[in-house]
């Protein structure tokens, strides 16, 4: 374990944590620091292979729901001039935890997930609202915006 590692399960001691609680802190630090001197691609391999693999079983069924789910969300976006929008992309996400949800129904990080979407979501209609102070940056388009025109000379 690293020193980082020691430091999180003390303060989660600290704060009462659960035996649960603190196996999942040794795994995710264990899974951000999967043997960096093996390549990348096997490492990665690793990960889809292991405990993904389990959590969110074959992977073939798993983005055959994703898939499904974004066909109905996007069915209106499936047609000449039509845009995917920010939002889109959020609502999408969302399906992607929602369909490892259907099979690991308890997986509190899926869960957490749809909540960082859905307030993805919210920020991102938020930050719209104030583009005159932050606006995107370099050669971004925001199709979600109700005043969009796209330059036919792009």
């Amino acid at each position: 374990m690293t020193r980082h590692t020691d430091k999180l399960l003390r303060h989660a001691q600290n704060y009462g944590a659960g035996a649960d609680v603190l196996k999942k802190i040794v795994a995710a630090q264990v899974d951000a620091n999967v043997e960096p001197n093996k390549p990348l691609l096997q490492r990665a391999n690793e990960l889809i292979g292991g405990d993904r693999q389990n959590d969110y079983g074959n992977k073939l069924q798993n983005f055959a729901q994703i898939a499904m789910l974004w066909r109905a969300t996007l069915a209106t976006k499936l047609q000449p001039g039509a845009v995917i929008t920010p939002e889109d992309v959020a609502l999408c996400m969302i399906q992607v935890k929602i369909a490892r949800l259907a099979k690991s129904p308890n997986h509190e990080d899926s869960i957490l997930d749809v909540a960082g979407y859905a307030g993805c979501y919210e920020a991102i209609q938020n930050e719209r609202k104030q583009l005159d102070k932050f606006p995107l940056l370099g050669s971004t388009l925001d199709y979600g915006d109700p005043n969009f025109r796209e330059d036919s000379s792009c």
